[in-house]
């Protein structure tokens, strides 16, 4: 079930950004779908977060409250997002392991979600989640699309 899905965006030119490394859109999207859904950050069981460059996962987890500011990094090194850590993110390999199909990028993340929540996730597969977190962008956080999905 999608219990919320919310677009948000930034200002195009990254250089005119109050901080570059803060992932507004990203921010404002996942802030304003978790509210929709009545879930937060300690709710969620397992992420797709856009990860076409390594630093744009760090700084999406870090946007969405996953990491602290700054830490989204040194907490994937330390398991975080691991397949048994915290938040399970990129389970089936993310845009890093089988590739990014631009266009088509979020539908991707929303079906391994799906897989996820039904139990199909096979050797992948975490166990008992319940709620899912997608987080798409368009451009350098220009545009980001949050959606929270639930098993029911």
């Amino acid at each position: 079930e999608v219990l919320s899905s919310k677009i948000s965006t930034n200002i195009f030119s990254v250089y005119e950004r109050e901080d570059m490394l803060t992932f507004s859109a990203t921010k404002d999207a996942a802030s304003k779908a978790f509210s929709e859904a009545g879930v937060g950050v300690e709710d969620v069981d397992v992420l797709e977060i856009h990860d076409a460059f390594s630093v744009t996962a760090a700084l999406s987890v870090e946007a969405m409250g996953f990491s602290k500011q700054g830490e989204g990094a040194k907490d994937a090194a330390a398991g975080v997002y691991s397949l048994k850590g915290r938040y399970p993110a990129l389970t089936f390999g993310g845009l890093k392991g089988r590739g990014n199909p631009v266009g088509a990028t979020g539908l991707y993340q929303i079906a391994e979600l799906w897989l996820q929540l039904k139990g199909r996730g096979g050797l992948n597969q975490v166990e008992g989640c319940r709620i899912g977190v997608a987080q798409n962008i368009g451009g350098v956080d220009t545009t980001s699309v949050v959606t929270v999905l639930a098993k029911r």
